[in-house]
């Protein structure tokens, strides 16, 4: 979890916030990564950016190896996000983690769901605290998760009530669901919503019918009908269909990325290209938008340099992802 020091006022973080926003990684930056036929050459060609500069340390010191490539993303991420939240301005600091805390009921609820079943979870959603601290994560009870994710301030009702922990998980999605009309900003309550969905629209493709329909969340753009059906398909491109009602352009990018990736990863990475778009309107520099924003725009860069290295060293073709970034890079 992120440690804040010193609070830190909206007019001093604002040059911060604005220099990692504008070293983020460009389309020009990534067609030229795109353009190199092997990875060494691909990395130093966007060596001038922090990202950049991070993988070619990796590189340099652990070798190319992907797994340690993919392991230096995630470490970077977890960085840029602690970093993030520690230059947050502590007027905007509850809005921001409000936005955060959906990924951790997403990572919470899978995890400990699929442990039940005896099925280890492939990777956390890359967003939250408990991804931030995930290598605090051994024991999977609720009560570890909540401890591990600050959200222990629910384990009342749990523990005095006796509730089952599907019922608990059910309090939970109600709860936040709630913190977005007491909380958020106008145009905030935008990309809530999107996450809170697509959230749902993962637990229902991940758990299945059993689970959504114990749940009973009601979705804000989606209906629970659109989440049984989700969990009821067995293609990519049923599901697809489904959400393409609500979300055609989270639709469109799934489409087009499967063509590349055939994993549960296609969801979350669409997810994330997708809330990116949906973020260039948060452009208010003394609000908690900004700072959002840049959150979410370090998990695109993430994905799209992941794809792109994945790409360079499997071989694969690159028009896919050039046709992607024309469409869906939104810097």
């Amino acid at each position: 979890m992120f440690r804040r020091g010193k609070s830190i006022d909206k007019y001093h973080s604002l040059p911060f916030i604005n220099h990692i926003i504008g070293s983020i990684l460009d389309s020009n930056d990534f067609r030229l990564m795109l353009e190199s036929h092997e990875i060494e050459s691909a990395i130093d060609s966007v060596a001038n950016k922090p990202l950049g500069k991070h993988l070619a340390t990796v590189m340099r010191v652990y070798g190319k190896d992907p797994s340690t490539l993919m392991k230096g993303l995630d470490d970077y991420l977890r960085y840029m996000i602690n970093y993030i939240l520690s230059i947050t301005p502590e007027e905007y600091v509850k809005d921001v983690l409000s936005i955060e805390r959906l990924y951790d009921i997403l990572n919470i609820t899978l995890t400990y769901m699929l442990s039940l079943e005896k099925k280890e979870m492939h990777a956390l959603f890359p967003g939250g605290l408990l991804y931030l601290k995930v290598y605090e994560l051994k024991e999977k009870s609720i009560k570890d998760l909540l401890k591990i994710t600050g959200l222990h301030t629910y384990l009342e009702s749990y523990v005095v009530e006796r509730i089952s922990p599907i019922e608990f998980l059910a309090r939970l999605f109600t709860i936040f669901k709630l913190w977005r009309e007491k909380l958020l900003r106008t145009r905030l309550k935008k990309i809530y919503s999107i996450i809170y969905d697509y959230m749902l629209v993962r637990l229902a493709y991940t758990l299945g019918e059993d689970f959504i329909r114990r749940i009973q969340v009601q979705p804000y753009m989606l209906s629970q009908s659109d989440l049984e059906s989700i969990a009821r398909e067995k293609s990519i491109e049923d599901t697809v269909n489904t959400i393409s009602r609500a979300y055609p352009l989270l639709a469109e990018i799934i489409r087009s990325l499967n063509k590349m990736i055939k994993h549960t990863v296609l969801l979350d990475y669409s997810h994330i290209l997708h809330l990116a778009h949906e973020s260039n309107n948060l452009l208010d520099p003394f609000s908690p938008d900004i700072y959002v924003r840049a959150i979410i725009l370090i998990r695109a860069e993430n994905v799209f340099t992941r794809l792109s290295i994945l790409s360079i060293i499997h071989k694969l073709e690159s028009e896919y992802l050039k046709e992607m970034l024309n469409k869906w890079w939104v810097r």
